[in-house]
């Protein structure tokens, strides 16, 4: 709805549903902004503890792909973290009020919210669909097959000064095309 909102809007194609739609984009944007705000706050205390991470799936489309942050609307955020930081990681987010709670989605993730409960951030060890239950040795070849995709992730800043580690342009549409055939029953496939 957020891009159908613009394309009218750019296309001066008046409607009596656009109030509507422009309402729609509104919201998303707002809460998108809620969320990035949140990210900001979560990527601080990441650098100040050593603890890198790589923003991926929605938020990455959202800050890097759109024109504007309101037209893709974010559900979580998504968190890639190398595998031997899973503790740290953990602590730190249970230290900055995250809840851990179960996934409706996938038992095997790691999510959170935040301590107003309006914000959910869910850990990653690899780009692609994964359990964080992996057992040692699975972690081990995790970790030599997510090397290029950490060695290979950009920066990318944000006109507030704020920069992001997210994957390259080729790992990001690998994701894409594979985030948007995994597992859709509880998801929104059209928006991947």
């Amino acid at each position: 709805m957020p891009c159908l909102y613009f394309a009218l809007r750019d296309r001066s194609i008046k409607s009596p549903t656009l109030p509507s739609i422009k309402g729609i984009y509104r919201k998303y944007w707002c809460k998108n902004q809620l969320q990035f705000r949140q990210l900001r706050i979560v990527q601080q205390k990441f650098q100040e503890a050593g603890l890198p991470l790589i923003v991926i799936r929605g938020v990455a489309l959202a800050l890097r792909s759109y024109r504007d942050s309101g037209l893709r609307p974010v559900e979580q955020l998504d968190l890639l973290i190398q595998a031997e930081h899973i503790e740290p990681v953990q602590k730190l987010l249970q230290d900055q009020a995250w809840k851990s709670v179960a996934n409706p989605y996938n038992p095997n993730s790691q999510y959170f919210v935040n301590s107003q409960g309006n914000i959910k951030l869910e850990l990653h060890l690899d780009a692609w669909p994964l359990s964080l239950d992996a057992q040692a040795e699975t972690l081990k070849q995790l970790h030599q097959q997510n090397s290029n995709l950490w060695q290979a992730a950009q920066s990318f800043s944000q006109p507030d000064g704020a920069v992001f580690q997210m994957l390259c342009p080729a790992d990001q549409l690998l994701q894409v095309l594979i985030q948007g055939t995994y597992d859709v029953s509880h998801r929104s496939p059209y928006r991947w």
